[in-house]
């Protein structure tokens, strides 16, 4: 199983056109660049960003809003595409999983 990272309480960070907040799942894909995991590493050995732990207060946010999947709607893949067309790029939308576009979706309050 893969390890998964967050940002360290009192932190934040800007990379690939997302901004990263205290609590928010990041990757070394944050970081652009051909040292991009360099530096993601450094941040990880400088404590900026930290593992994430089972049951963290994101993922308990995430659990009391549904979940990435459990996310329930009868629009179709096409009518979730033009909806987030309204605020995010093509390439973007393509890039993300049904249960992550609902979830987008429905932070930005265009889905219940």
């Amino acid at each position: 199983m893969e390890k998964k990272y967050e940002v360290a309480k009192g932190h934040s960070f800007t990379g690939n056109k997302k901004s990263y907040k205290e609590g928010d799942e990041i990757t070394a894909d944050a970081f652009k660049g051909k040292d991009g995991a360099k530096h993601f590493q450094a941040f990880v050995k400088n404590g900026s960003i930290v593992e994430s732990k089972p049951g963290s207060e994101k993922e308990k946010a995430d659990d009391d809003e549904g979940g990435d999947g459990d996310i329930q709607t009868t629009l179709t893949r096409a009518e979730l595409e033009t909806l987030a067309l309204e605020f995010m790029p093509a390439d973007a939308i393509a890039k993300l999983d049904d249960a992550k576009l609902k979830k987008v979706l429905k932070k930005k309050g265009k889905i219940g």
